[in-house]
């Protein structure tokens, strides 16, 4: 994993996938946390970005991607675990089979490694209010730029 802390900092590179189906997107949240994210991973040392998140998504919900596409660079800063976080992820908008599992259930488990997550179907213009994170997602997902785009984004 690259992942690098140093005293109260820590560095990731995460590899995200950005699910899209009839005007919803789909998120986890780990247990114990108070907010909801889109799914991905942390990339290992010499593997690209786009196959960390295809790995990834095998490992968390054993589906396969038949598209990805890259569609944002975020350099995010955030506090998590009182530590100081920056973590750079590369934002890919994907897709499984249409007939995969994940498209037929509003809400289902997962896994990541040993802790089970839970996956949920989210309406794009959501009008509740719930935490999401990196925070720019809550308008950003529902104007998906046309090229890659690179972002820096610093939650307070």
């Amino acid at each position: 994993m690259l992942t690098f802390d140093q005293e109260e900092k820590r560095f990731t590179y995460r590899a995200v996938a950005v699910f899209i189906s009839h005007d919803h997107v789909l998120l986890h949240q780990a247990p114990g946390d108070g907010f909801w994210a889109l799914p991905g991973g942390r990339v290992e040392h010499g593997e690209s970005a786009e196959n960390a998140v295809q790995r990834e998504m095998v490992e968390e919900l054993d589906v396969e991607l038949i598209d990805l596409k890259p569609t944002w660079v975020v350099d995010n800063f955030f506090e998590f675990d009182g530590k100081q976080c920056h973590e750079l992820g590369i934002y890919f908008l994907v897709m499984a089979s249409p007939d995969s599992y994940i498209y037929q259930q509003s809400e289902f488990p997962g896994l990541e490694l040993d802790k089970k997550l839970n996956f949920k179907w989210f309406p794009l213009k959501s009008n509740d209010d719930f935490p999401l994170y990196p925070s720019f997602l809550k308008t950003a997902l529902s104007e998906l730029p046309a090229p890659l785009q690179y972002i820096i984004h610093r939650d307070k």
